[in-house]
């Protein structure tokens, strides 16, 4: 919903360049208080989260409160919705999106948690650890916060960014604008490649798909940097989603049905020794203008029918990987190997193994290098007609009938690596061994 304010910005210093009016200055604390709305942060591509920073900032605003401008950098805020008013005060509405807290999650975070315990003489330091633990007790607590404005006379250091007109040009021209500048701000930071796809829409496709087919899986997903919804301690992190979608995606490179202005150097390697190239080759791809425009607000639209076919493929994806944990070390020693032998191959002292996507219980933690060629080899149950990537069979019943000749087969690259999974995740051999392995099953 959208949410309107009045904020005044003093020492106000007013530029202008093209599209952009800039506003520097500093607002008062009590002026923040409007400005804690889970909306209005959702424009930072991270959640903060406490850490050494977060306390050392609240023991600044407890002990010297009149300092804290001069020691942070502050907050940038933008909004594409403005009216300026008399004495430096500003109307802003934040409807979400690119809009609100681009930079100073933290800063907001610190003072969130200075003024909860302030209000209630309580400590919540260590109960309030991200910016959705802090929303979930402020509005309980507001009104014994609002009781402390006439107390709150620190100030904050401010940037206030608002088109400079309000014609459509302008406005589009702004929103898109924000999207970078909101990156760029963050590199200091070293915000991930992940958080700013994100933030770009990049993944908004993907999402929708494993929201609809796998909900629990969709919440275990780390989509923007420092959330998921999920309890677990180790989400799934999106750029293993990613690495999982080049498997379709690269046929679609080999037939030349990806973008017409990039091509993509996808060694199968990369699978296992570089995801974050993955990533990087996926944000590329993402910004050719024949597979997703980018749109008034900022966000990229997918609109290549190619590209959706491949993450159509990528939702069977993670149960498919998680099946070969669960069985690769039962196919081994059914060909007559020992898997837990293997030195690489750990067992839990105590209790069971999970897999990696849907946390299913296994005996062994299969190591990644074992199982990355297998992944890939899954592209050869894979087939493109007219630009569209599908299943040539049921990739499930496929593997219950054929995994035991497929791991007998891939065998080799295991013992000639010496039983070392990080040589066989590495070597290309290996990948194209398992491909060559699926394929004989076919045709069988």
């Amino acid at each position: 919903m959208t949410k309107q304010n009045i904020i005044r910005i003093f020492h106000a210093s007013e530029d202008e360049f093209n599209a952009i009016t800039r506003v520097t200055g500093y607002l008062k604390a009590k002026q923040l208080i409007p400005l804690f709305q889970k909306n209005i942060l959702d424009a930072n591509p991270r959640k903060p989260k406490t850490n050494r920073v977060t306390s050392e900032i609240i023991d600044t605003l407890k002990g010297s409160p009149e300092l804290f401008q001069f020691k942070s950098k502050g907050l940038l805020i933008a909004t594409s919705s403005a009216t300026s008013l008399e004495r430096n005060r500003y109307k802003v509405d934040f409807s979400g999106g690119v809009e609100g807290v681009l930079d100073g999650g933290h800063n907001m975070l610190s003072i969130g948690i200075f003024l909860i315990e302030a209000a209630t003489g309580q400590e919540w330091s260590r109960k309030l650890k991200t910016w959705d633990d802090l929303m979930s007790v402020w509005d309980e607590n507001l009104g014994e916060i609002l009781e402390l404005e006439d107390e709150l006379n620190f100030y904050v250091a401010t940037e206030l960014l608002i088109p400079s007109d309000d014609s459509a040009e302008t406005l589009e021209e702004f929103r898109i604008a924000m999207i970078d500048i909101c990156a760029s701000r963050n590199n200091n930071a070293q915000l991930s490649l992940e958080a700013k796809a994100n933030q770009k829409g990049f993944y908004d496709e993907i999402r929708a798909r494993f929201e609809k087919k796998s909900p629990q899986l969709a919440e275990r997903v780390e989509w923007k940097l420092n959330e998921w919804k999920s309890d677990d301690r180790t989400p799934i992190r999106v750029r293993d989603l990613v690495s999982l979608a080049w498997v379709p995606l690269s046929l679609l490179e080999k037939e030349n049905c990806l973008s017409n202005d990039e091509t993509f150097d996808l060694n199968p390697t990369l699978l296992y020794s570089s995801k974050a190239k993955l990533s990087e080759n996926f944000d590329l791809l993402m910004t050719q203008d024949d597979i997703a425009t980018q749109q008034k607000t900022g966000k990229y639209q997918l609109q290549n029918s190619s590209v959706e076919s491949a993450f159509d493929i990528l939702v069977d994806m993670p149960e498919l990987v998680d099946w070969m944990h669960i069985n690769l070390p039962k196919s081994y020693n059914r060909s007559g190997g020992k898997f837990g032998k293997i030195t690489a191959v750990k067992k839990p002292k105590t209790g069971t193994a999970s897999t990696p996507y849907f946390k299913q219980p296994t005996e062994f933690k299969v190591p990644d290098g074992f199982i990355a060629p297998l992944v890939f080899g899954l592209s050869a149950i894979m087939e493109v007609e007219e630009c569209q990537v599908g299943w040539k069979v049921n990739p499930f019943e496929f593997l219950e009938k054929h995994f035991d000749a497929i791991v007998e087969g891939f065998n080799m690259a295991i013992t000639m690596s010496n039983y070392d999974p990080q040589k066989v995740g590495k070597d290309k051999g290996s990948y194209n061994l398992a491909f060559q392995q699926f394929k004989f099953a076919l045709m069988s």
